[in-house]
């Protein structure tokens, strides 16, 4: 039986360390249960695990090009930062978020969950 991988992009800031852990908790509880009875799974994509070091015009640049629309989900979580800002918005997580709303207008098969 064919396994459908489906990428999820955890974006946010800092301060929610534990938040990212518990999502790939989540991930995996699903994946074991109706992920193998629908033959599926869902797996993390984050910046910390899915990019390496490299030159870019900046670090958001790096991750964006490396992540870039790899992904079918995007979850977007807050706290209390709301992050660093980058040349193209107030933070990382809010210009990787304005790039899958971008995608999810523009095709209209991107699922976000913030």
């Amino acid at each position: 039986m064919d396994v459908k991988i489906h990428k999820c992009f955890i974006a946010s800031p800092g301060d929610t360390q534990e938040e990212r852990k518990i999502c790939d908790r989540v991930l995996a509880q699903i994946n074991k249960t109706i992920g193998e009875t629908f033959a599926f799974r869902v797996e993390s994509l984050t910046w910390e695990n899915d990019t390496r070091p490299a030159f870019g015009e900046s670090s958001q640049g790096v991750i964006n090009d490396q992540i870039g629309d790899k992904y079918d989900l995007f979850i977007g979580i807050m706290y209390k930062k709301f992050g660093t800002p980058t040349k193209n918005a107030g933070s990382g997580t809010e210009e990787e978020f304005n790039r899958a709303y971008d995608r999810l207008i523009k095709d209209g098969k991107l699922q976000i969950m913030f």
